[in-house]
């Protein structure tokens, strides 16, 4: 779960929130609202990615449990954070360190 605190406080359900709960994307989640991102490459440059903000969108509403107008009434600041948040989910896990001790 990943707390999102907000700038400005939305509704959703008839509550007030001042912060969204985001809960880990699954597979379903992933086909229902497509990647969050795609990316893009220029010769010369690293590869980057580039938000699909309806994705995002689509995401953000799904893994916080709220309708889209929710997510439609974030502010600018707040979709950004919540669309970073979002991210960082697809971020390569690190390995964890081995335990084994080498044979050198």
């Amino acid at each position: 779960m990943t707390l999102v605190p907000l700038s400005h406080e939305v509704k959703a359900h008839g509550e007030t929130l001042s912060a969204l709960t985001l809960r880990e994307p699954r597979g379903a989640d992933l086909v229902a609202a497509g990647l969050p991102f795609s990316l893009r490459e220029e010769p010369g440059r690293a590869i980057t990615p580039v938000i699909d903000p309806r994705s995002c969108r689509d995401l953000i509403a799904r893994l916080a449990d709220v309708p889209p107008s929710t997510v439609d009434a974030l502010s600018v600041a707040d979709f950004m954070a919540a669309a970073a948040a979002v991210m960082g989910f697809f971020r390569a896990p690190t390995p964890a360190p081995s335990s084994k001790p080498s044979s050198t």
